[in-house]
């Protein structure tokens, strides 16, 4: 009996819905769910990221309007109904997760960078990408989630002099700050400068060259190779097996000294066995001690170009909240330990669909 009531009022629901179907106005569609009536192309019925297409379907949407401009309306093209990414001409939503992407976007993400639909490329967050003259490629908040887009650059920066750039903060109207003198400033504590999260907007970090790394013991911010917070003849290094800092037995007297593959120890900062116009520094990516060119002893091409310094330059890699995990205080803690498996897993679509999975969640922790 219980059955058979079912079987009539489902019955009668479908007629009623097919009826109240043709009562919508002309241009208008109605949903068979519950029969109401809603524009073509609009999100009507469905999730905040689709549009209805259908009586009963509805779709992520796709711009392809050819004015260039990138609006709400013109002619959308029907995608993937489970596909619930919202993709524009100029602009690109980060997924939840990677269940439902493509290879494309895929590949990107592993690789640390982000997917732009109009030309099906890879591109570096912060980076000028495929954007215009004087803008950047940022994520926005948009809704729940967040889509990349390219934005106007607020603050100057020149990649060959980091130590002027200049970092936009999100507290008050709109402040350019200068990274490396954030604890001169009071914004942040010593031994930090402002970095770049996703969204293009200073976070508190450990300075990144030479490198400080994180002491979990204070939380505070030491540089490298030096004592920091050990034990006298101590220094602090970093465990290439566990990624975290720990004190070992000073190999140099001084405090501010590296040993070199030939065994002497040499003071960073100077020439020592490096070639004339290099200085022996601290690696911003192994952390091992390293030759570096000095800058201001190389004749560059835009010192010959009229107006000289660049303020609208590609961002230095150690004004990036690259290896970021952000603690409590919403500051930059290091975090150097491996995201991926194994590189020699046989298993390369597992190896890909983690690494795309670690850079999602990187993304979104910096999400307020």
């Amino acid at each position: 009996m219980l059955l058979w009531t079912a079987v009539v009022l489902f019955y009668f629901g479908f007629i009623h819905a097919k009826y109240l179907r043709t009562q919508c106005s002309e241009g208008y569609l109605s949903w068979d769910v519950d029969g109401t009536c809603h524009q073509p192309n609009s999100q009507g019925p469905c999730s905040y990221d689709l549009v209805l297409v259908d009586h009963n379907n509805c779709a992520n949407i796709e711009d392809s309007s050819s004015d260039g401009n990138d609006i709400d309306d013109g002619v959308w093209s029907l995608g993937s109904i489970f596909h619930t990414k919202l993709v524009k001409k100029k602009g690109w939503l980060v997924p939840g997760n990677e269940t439902y992407l493509d290879e494309d976007e895929l590949n990107c993400l592993a690789a640390g960078q982000v997917y732009w639909p109009k030309d099906g490329q890879c591109y570096d967050l912060l980076s000028a990408g495929p954007c215009s003259r004087g803008e950047w490629l940022v994520l926005e908040a948009d809704g729940r989630d967040d889509r990349v887009v390219c934005k106007t650059r607020t603050c100057p920066c020149d990649s060959v002099h980091p130590e002027y750039c200049e970092v936009e903060v999100r507290d008050g109207d709109c402040q350019c700050k200068v990274a490396m003198a954030a604890a001169q400033d009071g914004l942040c504590d010593v031994g930090e400068q402002l970095l770049l999260d996703p969204y293009g907007f200073g976070v508190c970090g450990c300075i990144s060259s030479p490198p400080h790394i994180t002491w979990q013991g204070d939380g505070k911010c030491y540089p490298l190779s030096t004592q920091g917070p050990c034990n006298e003849t101590f220094q602090l290094a970093m465990s290439s097996t566990f990624g975290e800092p720990f004190c070992q037995p000073a190999l140099c007297e001084n405090e501010r000294s590296v040993m070199w593959n030939d065994g002497a120890c040499y003071d960073l900062g100077t020439r020592g066995p490096c070639d004339e116009i290099e200085l022996l520094s601290i690696d911003e990516e192994s952390l091992e001690p390293r030759c570096i060119v000095e800058e201001s002893r190389v004749k560059r091409m835009f010192d010959t170009l009229p107006g000289g310094f660049i303020r609208d330059g590609p961002v230095s890699i150690s004004l990036k909240a690259r290896n970021c995990l952000l603690d409590r205080r919403g500051k930059c803690k290091n975090s150097f330990r491996s995201q991926n498996v194994s590189k020699k897993s046989s298993n390369k679509l597992r190896v890909r669909r983690r690494s795309s999975r670690s850079y999602i969640n990187f993304l979104k922790q910096f999400r307020q």
